[in-house]
């Protein structure tokens, strides 16, 4: 608690996920490699009313990482999904 009655909250998350397929077949090529992501949030909350003012960072150090690989022939069948954070 702050001098003015006020909070600051923090949460720091991480998620990690491991190596996954995106095909049936379990295919090498076709897998999506593992990852980690960490999500921030920082938040100020007056005493007495309700309301909060916070920031959020959904991917705080930029990681690129694969949503699905569905591996084709002749085309790339992977979505990056990088997020940078905001």
């Amino acid at each position: 608690m702050l001098c003015n009655g006020g909070n600051l909250n923090f949460q720091v998350n991480e998620r990690y996920s491991g190596k996954s397929y995106g095909d049936p077949d379990n295919l090498e090529y076709g897998a999506i490699p593992e990852y980690t992501v960490v999500v921030t949030r920082a938040a100020y909350e007056l005493s007495g009313y309700a309301w909060e003012v916070s920031v959020r960072a959904d991917n705080l150090f930029g990681e690129d990482y694969f949503l699905n690989n569905f591996p084709t022939v002749g085309s790339d069948g992977a979505v990056l999904a990088h997020m940078a954070s905001h």
